[in-house]
Formats: C-alpha cells, structure tokens, sequence
C-alpha cells in the first residue's frame, strides 16, 4: 500500500500516458517476480484441490482446532 501511494505522489502531475508508463516500468518487476514465485508454488501443488497451506502461501493453517 505504501508503494501505491508513493506512485501516486510522483506520478500525480504527470500526463496520462507517462503516469501508466511509469506506473508499468516500477511494477512490473514485482508482479513478476510474485507470478514466478506463485507459480512455483502451484508446481509443486499448493492451490490444487484446496490444499493452500504451504509455507509462504496465501492460506496458513490455524492455530485452531477444528470444530
């Protein structure tokens, strides 16, 4: 969130074209190292058939029992 709000300070007087290009430029490293890392996962079977609980995945298992 800090990321996305420090882009629209730097970007906010620019026109519309240069903001998306630089908006595209500075993310577009981030996302696909989180795609890479996301898919990899996927790979190895996290996500499939509900089971997301790998370690560095979306879903962690609670620290709850189940009712």
């Amino acid at each position: 969130m800090n990321a996305d709000r420090m882009s629209a300070y730097r970007q906010w007087d620019l026109s519309l074209d240069e903001a998306l290009r630089k908006e595209f430029e500075k993310g577009f490293p981030m996302v696909e190292l989180e795609g890479r890392t996301g898919a990899a996962r996927f790979a190895r079977g996290a996500g499939r058939g509900g089971n997301s609980n790998e370690k560095g995945g979306a879903i962690h298992e609670s620290p709850l029992p189940e009712c």
